[in-house]
């Protein structure tokens, strides 16, 4: 959605649940607004992934 766009630019993003895996590590998935791949951090925020991953 287009008015959720200023939440991932600080890098708030919102999963989706279909693509939402472990990678032994940590959950990694898609942001459902912007597609970029992400991880789950504290808190249940979700943070873009830094590092490259098998997403």
């Amino acid at each position: 959605m287009l008015w959720r766009m200023p939440f991932c630019l600080f890098n708030r993003h919102r999963s989706d649940p279909a693509t939402v895996r472990w990678n032994g590590t940590r959950h990694v998935g898609r942001c459902r607004d912007c597609n970029r791949a992400i991880r789950r951090s504290g808190r249940g925020y979700w943070k873009q992934v830094l590092e490259q991953t098998d997403v």
